[in-house]
């Protein structure tokens, strides 16, 4: 009996590489399969989410040595980032309602997603950086790749500052306002 792995790290790498690599071919990639369902997205957002959750985890281990605050710590982060996609997700749906473009749900995954995958990446950093606020700037790389996407997705006529506004907006905000609540309210962790 075989049976299925939850983390997929070979798909994560290769999503990685595809879309921190050369975002505009696979963008185009995207286009062509536009509404089709891919199950192996769920898998790179969980596997990057449980690896920014350990990195938080070690990072915190290391800074406090206490083993109970590092978990729980590693907890909330695997949390702020579950909360923070699905927030990105309902505002990707209703920007796109409010424009009268209903897209798929499909879409929207991968709309969200991709750039998603770069604030965890600056997450992991920023953990094992604490001091480097610096590594900030990096989030300016979620506009490029919004703006990729909207030129390969949608026609010129459309609304893409909307879109680009909006979305990217979210993307690079909501974790980062997430984060701060949560640590003005577990101070002691």
């Amino acid at each position: 009996m075989k049976f299925p792995r939850i983390f997929k790290f070979r798909q994560v790498y290769n999503v990685l590489y595809r879309f921190w690599g050369n975002p505009k071919v696979a963008w185009q990639q995207v286009a062509e399969t536009r509404d089709e369902e891919d199950d192996s997205l769920n898998s790179v957002l969980y596997t990057m989410m449980f690896v920014c959750g350990v990195v938080a985890m070690l990072s915190k281990l290391v800074e406090q040595q206490n083993i109970v605050n590092a978990i729980l710590w590693g907890l909330v982060e695997f949390g702020i980032l579950l909360v923070s996609y699905n927030i990105c997700l309902y505002v990707c749906r209703k920007e796109r309602t409010y424009q009268n473009q209903n897209i798929s749900n499909a879409l929207c995954n991968k709309i969200v997603l991709y750039p998603f995958t770069i604030v965890m990446g600056v997450n992991m950093a920023h953990n094992l950086l604490p001091g480097g606020f610096f590594i900030y700037f990096l989030l300016g790389y979620v506009l490029y790749e919004v703006w990729i996407a909207s030129e390969s997705l949608f026609e010129p006529h459309e609304s893409r500052d909307w879109f680009l506004g909006i979305n990217a907006g979210a993307i690079i905000v909501v974790p980062l306002f997430m984060e701060m609540i949560m640590k003005k309210m577990l101070v002691n962790i």
